[in-house]
């Protein structure tokens, strides 16, 4: 199974203001049609107010293919502050 090793550094506000990383895999061909979604919270532990790293694995789904879309981006959630996200990576497991 491939795997993808996903690393970045988040800086976020306070408790309250929750964003999370969200990543989701396309199918083959189709671009509409998601194989994978998931959703990394980013306040649901401290540190707050300064950098902290971010560093998890995804399991491909056996579906995804050379032609799938890979798409990562922030959803602010509820956050009312802004919260960011730096030095993000990307890294193919075999």
């Amino acid at each position: 199974m491939r795997k993808l090793h996903i690393s970045a550094w988040a800086w976020v506000p306070r408790f309250e203001d929750d964003a999370a990383l969200i990543t989701a895999v396309s199918a083959p061909n189709e671009p509409d049609r998601t194989v994978l979604y998931r959703a990394y919270p980013l306040a649901d532990a401290g540190p707050y107010e300064k950098w902290k790293p971010l560093d998890f694995y995804i399991d491909m789904p056996f579906e995804a293919g050379y032609n799938s879309q890979l798409t990562l981006y922030m959803w602010r959630r509820q956050a009312q502050q802004p919260v960011y996200l730096d030095d993000l990576r990307i890294t193919e497991i075999r």
